[in-house]
């Protein structure tokens, strides 16, 4: 058998594959004969794996983040379900392939969704399950106990430490625990009577003929410190005992099921009565569940007889544990049943309920994002002719961004019927036009993300009407004249923001709301409009700023005595502190004041503390000079404040809420409209410099930054 050979920890794709230890090839004879005792011992034990968890099981090969759909309920359901056959591809295991040299079909790379946490893509390969190739480890012997090893040769199969091993884990090991103890432990109490009763005696041996093991004599140390529960401890010290017995087991299952006597005992049964639509489409996936479940166990029984691990292991959990994590290995790839897809849309069409909104980030993928029903396509600017913003394709909508890079955020709302008005304040563009849904559940998509930020976008997948129909669709924007043609990173959220309208209704015309911002013009073939030379756009680095989900910026004009102010402030010049220090602190109430001696005045910023909003702070300061302050956070404000003299102006003013302007604020707000809900905390921030003769600058943070001194101020 060949040994594993050393893997560069380093490497991304420290996964590497070699022939599975144990995956060689298996005579007809035997593999005929398991394929007849596991068909003899699998209705006993569908029988006895409950419901519920056999379903979620059952629908482990719909996790995926192509061509596949979200419901609470049902999880995620194949885009077969809704009449898009060949979005996924998946590729059914034809006759066993166990290949003894390693010549077979294997997995190329890593598996990346396991490190991030995420559920496994569509499985594109066929064949003997791989195993993977640990790289060094910090121990110097494991596993069983053998004569040293020759200098150069072969490492030994490699010791199997608990949670996180990275490569070192087996495949099977990762998919048991990516089900979570509660899950295996379900499954494991409905199963661990029958199975300590479970023989299949009719199996000739010649199963784990490549599987390596003790030399007879030798004794044996398995150690396990996981905690992990039964089934995961028991295939650990599996792994260690007999490396690849358990990769064994998933290649026999992928081999058996499609074996023509076990293949009939996948397919689910017929309905009886009259279900609902969630107890038939749960039917299907628990029989899904239950029959590889069963296979998988049946086959650990008879792999498992032969190669005797020690009694510590535990034998049924050792069976339960193994065939679960091959069960749920292939699961992950095997295609569901036939009667799925009708049942998975007719849930989901029952479930599915109006009014709906999600909000995301979708990054532009050729200055494009989509509401579709497939992925994103190419398409020419020339489509975008008639109204510059969005444009109908087949199964949705195309929408032309003014960024191709970093996220845009959207908010997509689907209503029962058409909204009462037309919201045009605070967006520049606003179209509308009628779309035709093929299959339903269409998505926001834009560029294809990584694991790392698919969460980003994942709430506005598949929120349409789960059905065919005429849709209305209308486009909200703000913000594409913000990219100026230049390198936008990656990842990074830019100031381009939509709002998305959908409802049902027959098809009408194309109807353009407001057209306002030069793309749209420049897209439509007409003159540009004028730059926006609005003054609050000069504060637009607010948002790019580490102080940009929430702060006090106060503006001290006559004066430069930065002691003085940071008393003023409640706080103690004597003690400063490290602004990043107090910024990280896991103290809840520390609240900590940075300060910054410009031209004629001092500038005071609190990083997401509101001392400065305080009417009598603003008094205690303005002793020293004019001074006036915004206070903003993710959920109030932005609140306005000036003082003079020694007294407040106002008193806690947010301008365009409820509040009516106070008559000393009014000289001061000339000009800024806070009916348009865009650029409030820059247009207070305008009013300040108004009120002081002082612009705040993006340079004067930085100096903050640079110099790194705080002081602690109270909490209120």
């Amino acid at each position: 058998m060949k040994r594993p050979i050393d893997a560069d920890p380093t490497d991304p794709a420290g996964d590497v594959h070699s022939p599975a230890p144990g995956a060689g090839s298996v005579a007809p004879a035997v593999l005929e004969a398991l394929a007849a005792a596991v068909e003899r011992a699998m209705p006993s034990l569908v029988a006895l794996i409950p419901r519920e968890p056999a379903a979620q099981l059952g629908r482990l090969g719909l996790a995926g983040p192509a061509g596949t759909t979200e419901v609470r309920a049902v999880g995620r359901l194949p885009a077969a379900a809704l009449g898009l056959e060949g979005a996924v591809s998946r590729v059914t295991s034809g006759p066993v392939a166990l290949d003894r040299e390693g010549d077979g079909r294997t997995i190329a790379g890593p598996l990346p969704w396991v490190a991030a946490g995420q559920p496994p893509p569509p499985v594109t390969h066929a064949g003997p399950v791989p195993m993977p190739v640990p790289g060094p480890r910090p121990v110097t012997r494991s596993g069983p106990m053998r004569e040293p090893v020759p200098a150069g040769a072969p490492p030994t199969p490699p010791f199997v430490p608990s949670f996180p091993a990275g490569p070192a884990e087996s495949p099977v090991l990762r998919e048991l625990r990516r089900l979570g103890p509660m899950l295996a432990t379900r499954l494991h109490g409905a199963l661990e009577v029958a199975v300590e009763r479970l023989a299949l005696p009719d199996v000739p041996p010649g199963l784990t003929a490549d599987v390596s093991r003790p030399p007879d004599g030798h004794r044996t140390v398995v150690l396990s410190a996981a905690g992990g529960g039964d089934l995961e401890n028991a295939v650990i010290m599996l792994d260690q005992f007999c490396w690849g017995v358990t990769v064994l087991v998933a290649n026999l299952v992928r081999a058996l099921r499609t074996h023509p006597g076990v293949e009939p005992l996948l397919t689910p049964p017929g309905a009886e009565g009259d279900p609902t639509p969630a107890e038939a489409e749960t039917a299907v996936a628990a029989w899904h569940g239950r029959a590889h479940l069963a296979l998988g166990v049946a086959t650990a029984a008879a792999v498992l007889a032969e190669v005797t691990p020690p009694a510590v292991i535990g034998r049924e959990a050792a069976i339960v544990g193994a065939g679960l994590g091959a069960a749920a290995l292939v699961l992950a790839e095997a295609p569901m049943p036939a009667a799925y897809a009708a049942a998975a849309t007719a849930r989901r069409r029952a479930e599915y309920l109006l009014p709906r909104g999600s909000v995301g980030h979708v990054e532009p993928a050729g200055h494009r994002i989509g509401l579709l029903e497939e992925e994103l396509a190419e398409t020419e600017d020339a489509v975008f002719a008639g109204n510059g913003l969005v444009a109908e394709v087949p199964g949705g909508a195309v929408i032309r961004t003014g960024t191709d890079g970093g996220f845009v955020s959207v908010r997509l709302d689907v209503l029962a019927g058409p909204p009462e008005d037309v919201e045009v304040l605070g967006w520049d563009e606003v179209v509308e036009i009628s779309w035709t849904s093929v299959a339903g559940a269409a998505s926001v998509l834009g560029r294809p993300l990584d694991a790392g930020y698919a969460r980003l976008g994942g709430h506005l997948r598949e929120q349409t009407p789960p059905w065919p129909g005429e849709l209305r669709l209308r486009v909200h924007v703000t913000g594409r004249d913000e990219w100026t043609g230049g390198v936008t990173v990656p990842g990074v959220m830019v100031d381009e923001r939509y709002q998305l309208i959908v409802w049902e209704a027959p098809r009408g015309p194309e109807i353009v709301h407001k057209r306002s911002d030069r793309l749209g013009a420049r897209l439509r073939g007409e003159p540009e409009p004028p730059p926006d030379d609005r003054p609050e756009r000069a504060y637009r680095w607010v948002r790019r700023a580490s102080i940009s989900e929430g702060a006090t910026i106060t503006v001290i004009a006559g004066t430069t005595d930065i002691r003085a102010v940071v008393r003023a402030f409640g706080a103690n010049p004597a003690a400063p502190r490290s602004f990043w220090d107090t910024r990280a602190s896991d103290d809840l109430t520390m609240r900590a004041l940075a300060v910054v001696a410009v031209d004629g005045a001092v500038v005071a910023i609190e990083d997401n503390a509101f001392r400065g909003s305080r009417p009598e702070v603003l008094a205690a300061l303005s002793r020293l000079g004019r001074a006036g302050s915004v206070f903003w956070n993710v959920s109030a404000g932005p609140r306005l404040g000036l003082a003079e003299g020694g007294e407040a102006l106002f008193d806690g003013f947010e301008p365009g809420m409820w509040q009516a302007t106070p008559a000393a604020a009014e000289p001061y707000l000339v000009g800024l409209d806070f009916e348009d809900f865009r650029d409030r905390a820059e247009k207070c921030l305008v009013a300040v410099e108004r009120f002081t003769g002082y612009a705040v600058q993006a340079h004067d943070l930085e100096r903050i930054e640079e110099a790194d001194v705080a002081y602690e101020i109270p909490d209120r």
